[in-house]
């Protein structure tokens, strides 16, 4: 199954995205194509609906990415969350694991 991006169809194509632990259990860098974009934590994890990540900043979470199986997930978040800012990236089902790994490749065609 592949999933749509959220924001900008641009994103799907050509890149390839790395989760670095960093050494703290359930944090993690998070880079896009070989440049760290942010630092990222695990907040929730459902490996048979949604993976959720959030940056984390002293005052609190500032945004959060649900990778999803479905689109309306995010909705869903964002209805119990509030001020949150809900975005969503291209994932297959085979994905999911590859965060055990600390990297993939984005699958989108």
């Amino acid at each position: 199954m592949i999933f749509r991006v959220a924001v900008d169809p641009e994103e799907c194509f050509h890149y390839t995205r790395y989760l670095e632990p960093t050494g703290t259990p359930g944090n993690y860098i998070y880079f896009k194509n070989g440049v760290k974009d942010r630092d990222v934590a695990f907040v929730t994890t459902d490996y048979e609906t949604y993976l959720i990540t959030a940056d984390q900043k002293p005052t609190g979470i500032s945004h959060v990415t649900v990778w999803g199986r479905a689109s309306s997930l995010s909705a869903n978040v964002a209805a119990l969350v509030d001020q949150l800012i809900i975005s969503e990236t291209c994932l297959g089902s085979s994905d999911f694991g590859a965060f055990h790994n600390s990297s993939h490749t984005n699958p989108c065609p």
